[in-house]
């Protein structure tokens, strides 16, 4: 995995909690929106409780995003620790707003105070000192 990919992993945790709160709501949506019909039957056969089955769906995948929740904390938390374990200032600030905060390029050295080129260049080199002190904790 390279440098970037494994900052990027903040990012990709979020858009995977984002699909998975947006699905739920849909859920959410769906089930407010069920109607229960009661018919009599002649038959005796079950009905299929599809509001049942909807609240059931709901609760699992809420379930599931808490623990995804936790685990992003987690791995945010994590790679910000690494982040600050950089000697440099400006390698810690331009890691933080872009990996973290995410940040554009055009935000960024508007933030920092220097010139685009200027925080490209600190960009390349806080990326080699992560690199190595990334080795270095794992």
């Amino acid at each position: 995995m390279t440098v970037k990919d494994y900052l990027y992993q903040i990012k990709d945790a979020d858009e995977r909690l984002r699909h998975k709160y947006e699905e739920i709501e849909r859920l959410r949506t769906k089930a407010t929106k069920t109607t229960i019909e009661i018919k009599e039957r002649v038959q005796s056969s079950k009905a299929k409780d599809t509001l049942g089955s909807a609240v059931v769906d709901i609760i699992e995948l809420e379930n599931k995003y808490s623990e995804d929740v936790k685990r992003t904390i987690a791995l945010r938390a994590r790679i910000i620790d690494e982040i600050n374990q950089l000697t440099d200032s400006r390698y810690r600030q331009v890691l933080l707003l872009r990996y973290v905060e995410r940040k554009d390029w055009v935000t960024i050295p508007k933030l920092m105070n220097y010139s685009r080129r200027t925080v490209f260049e600190i960009h390349g080199h806080a990326l080699q000192e992560f690199d190595k002190v990334r080795t270095k904790l794992h």
